[in-house]
């Protein structure tokens, strides 16, 4: 599924979110073992976003020596989007977030935008889900 980027959101939706999470916190929210951290904690590269999806949000990150998917890592840490950046500055772990949500589906500020602008749920529905079809059963 391709995503369709939504300009109806409000621009406090669009504004970059901080969240700042001591090291402790990261390895208790994810369940990861603090053996696995160690070694990357002082090189500075605790958190390393791997691979991108195509839309460009973060798919796989590596944490000290465990790779986490980016919509758990999202889920486990309360982030609003898996489109982030991630700093570290001693041991603090700074994620930086843009939009909300996976990117993938329907945005329901676009959905009501749409809707206010005259479009009928079919319209609504095409617009977001590209080539799918909807039948009667």
């Amino acid at each position: 599924m391709k995503s369709v980027r939504c300009t109806f959101d409000p621009p406090d939706r669009q504004e970059p979110v901080v969240t700042r999470l001591s090291l402790q916190d990261l390895i208790s929210r994810l369940g990861i073992s603090e053996q696995s951290v160690p070694a990357a904690a002082g090189s500075g590269k605790v958190v390393e976003i791997q691979e991108h999806t195509e839309s460009g949000r973060v798919k796989s990150v590596k944490v000290g020596s465990q790779i986490c998917q980016g919509v758990d890592l999202r889920k486990e840490l309360g982030l609003r989007s898996t489109d982030f950046m991630v700093t570290s500055s001693g041991k603090e772990i700074v994620f930086t977030t843009k939009g909300y949500g996976h990117a993938v589906g329907m945005c329901q500020y676009g959905a009501d935008g749409l809707a206010k602008r005259g479009a009928k749920y079919n319209q609504i529905l095409a617009h977001y889900y590209k080539g799918t079809k909807l039948e009667k059963r």
